[in-house]
């Protein structure tokens, strides 16, 4: 039998594969789903944000969904809050310049001794108006948004 020579390539694959079960914990023998959920298990969440000059990062953590949230102030006062928008980059001082002339209504940065990042206080109930601007203009998913199913279900009253 000239110009035989053993398969060593499969046998380097099936010593992976050990290598892989016995790092996943599992037992000699497993199916794909198992090994993959293992492996996917110890994964570390991280996310790539492509902006619209082209510059790409990579964060090796998971981003914060954009918090929606209203909250009454003095005298019965309603205020919608925003947090979280600066990981995924918007500035605030101009995306507060816009929505203050699209919503007719006033719009402060704010930062609570509770968080880390500032936010924007929208002056009444503008849920809707927010959402639909993060979801639709800016093309945010609406996994990334806090409540923008609920909200844009709604029809605004």
């Amino acid at each position: 039998m000239a110009g035989y020579a053993p398969n060593v390539h499969i046998y380097a694959q099936v010593s992976q594969i050990g290598l892989v079960l016995n790092f996943c914990s599992l037992q000699n023998s497993a199916s794909w789903e198992e090994v993959w959920n293992a492996v996917s298990g110890r994964m570390t969440a991280c996310t790539e944000l492509r902006y619209a000059d082209g510059a790409v990062t990579l964060l090796r953590t998971r981003m914060p969904p954009v918090g929606i949230a209203v909250a009454t102030r003095s005298g019965n006062k309603k205020v919608t809050l925003v947090s979280n928008l600066e990981p995924y980059g918007f500035n605030l001082m101009t995306l507060s310049r816009v929505w203050q002339t699209r919503a007719a209504a006033a719009v402060t940065i704010t930062q609570t001794p509770s968080s880390t990042r500032p936010q924007l206080l929208l002056q009444g109930d503008q849920t809707y108006f927010v959402a639909k601007t993060l979801v639709e203009e800016y093309g945010l998913p609406k996994k990334f948004v806090e409540g923008a199913d609920k909200t844009l279900s709604k029809k605004k009253s």
